[in-house]
């Protein structure tokens, strides 16, 4: 299978319904395609560094209508929490995650009131200690979820 062909494949797909296979099959086409056109001295790492986290939450496109653009927190913030409940993640993919699921389900979890904050710091540590995943999710989730689109 060549360059050429999977990229007919992906045209080819991306116009077809979204259903879940379809989707899944895109999915893998794109992570197919951008290994075989991104040289490996500069493949994405297993963790997210600084500057990659604070672009990706500088351009999230949140579900709170109040607040449409950008992370809720700084990178100080969510660290201090971290380091208040005695958690030890690498800074940027602790922010880059806590500012994802705001993102995604902040008018969710604003239904928990106080403990708002411990449903965002459990599904965060949820994410990163994914038994399933292979080590890096959150970079690989950025470089081919995020990145990709």
């Amino acid at each position: 299978m060549d360059l050429q062909m999977i990229q007919r494949e992906i045209e080819k797909r991306e116009k077809s319904d979204t259903c879940y296979d379809n989707c899944e099959r895109l999915a893998w086409l794109y992570i197919v395609r951008d290994h075989m056109t991104t040289p490996s001295s500069s493949s994405p790492s297993t963790h997210l560094d600084k500057q990659t986290a604070e672009a990706w939450v500088g351009h999230m496109k949140n579900e709170d209508p109040t607040h449409p653009t950008g992370g809720r927190w700084t990178m100080a913030q969510t660290t201090a929490v971290m380091k208040d409940k005695g958690l030890n993640y690498p800074e940027p993919e602790w922010y880059a995650v806590m500012n994802m699921l705001y993102s995604d389900y902040g008018p969710l979890l604003a239904k928990h009131g106080p403990k708002e904050l411990d449903a965002y710091v459990e599904l965060a540590k949820a994410w990163l200690d994914d038994k399933d995943a292979m080590p890096g999710k959150t970079a690989r989730y950025y470089h081919s979820v995020v990145r990709g689109m």
